[in-house]
């Protein structure tokens, strides 16, 4: 397993994500499992790539696509200091076979240098999603009893962190 680089998502992008997004093995474990039509897809990609609370990456190994990292930055109330809602998916074709751990260590040390102020990663996994759940502990999440934020299309979630030094 090749060391795990991280780019940001640039237009060209949308189509590789949307072919992934809406795998059946990739939307099972989503918290919205439906599935997405081109034109609202194509909606989203633009916004995402335009909101600047929003962190969309593409992570490579070995110079070939991998799998999808999303941040969604929030400030705290108490501070100045952020946290971010992390967001993960392989490519389907890459799925069990160790990379989500990697890649979550990846995206630490990238959000810990290009976005300083982030002092806090939160997660939200469906409980029934084993491997997530293994990769995110592994990477040094921690399981939280806070509740979700929002519930998605009704699926119970459990909680990680990440308190980044």
């Amino acid at each position: 397993m090749g060391e795990i680089d991280l780019r940001p998502a640039n237009p060209a992008d949308g189509e590789m994500i949307f072919c992934w997004r809406n795998h059946p093995v990739v939307r099972r474990y989503s918290g919205d499992a439906r599935e997405i039509d081109w034109e609202t897809h194509c909606e989203w990609f633009r916004q995402s790539l335009q909101n600047p609370n929003r962190i969309l990456l593409i992570a490579e190994a070995d110079g070939n696509p991998l799998g999808v990292l999303r941040y969604d930055l929030s400030e705290t109330r108490l501070s100045t200091q952020q946290s971010a809602q992390v967001s993960v998916y392989l490519k389907p074709e890459k799925i069990g076979q160790g990379y989500g751990a990697n890649l979550l260590v990846a995206g630490v040390q990238w959000i810990r240098n290009q976005h300083p102020s982030v002092s806090k990663l939160v997660a939200e996994i469906l409980p029934e999603n084993a491997a997530s759940i293994r990769a995110f502990e592994r990477a040094g999440y921690v399981k939280s009893d806070a509740p979700a934020a929002q519930p998605a299309v009704c699926r119970e979630k459990l909680i990680y962190e990440y308190a980044i030094p």
